[in-house]
């Protein structure tokens, strides 16, 4: 009976570090998809301000007369 009570505790410790690992690996993917979305949406408006600068520039551009 103790080998049958080793493995059965074996079994619980493998079942319990399995469920450690894939609930960390959860957790880090999620962290990771938020910071990437985070990266993302920081990006997009980074670029939207430089559109929106070059436009002004360009709008100021095309309305004034430079004189030689």
């Amino acid at each position: 009976m103790r080998g049958v009570a080793a493995v059965a505790a074996m079994a619980r410790v493998v079942v319990a570090g399995v469920a450690r690992v894939v609930v960390s690996s959860v957790v880090v993917g999620l962290v990771a998809a938020v910071f990437v979305t985070c990266v993302v949406v920081l990006v997009a408006r980074v670029v939207v301000l430089v559109m929106r600068v070059l436009e002004v520039l360009m709008r100021v551009a095309h309305t004034t007369t430079i004189y030689p």
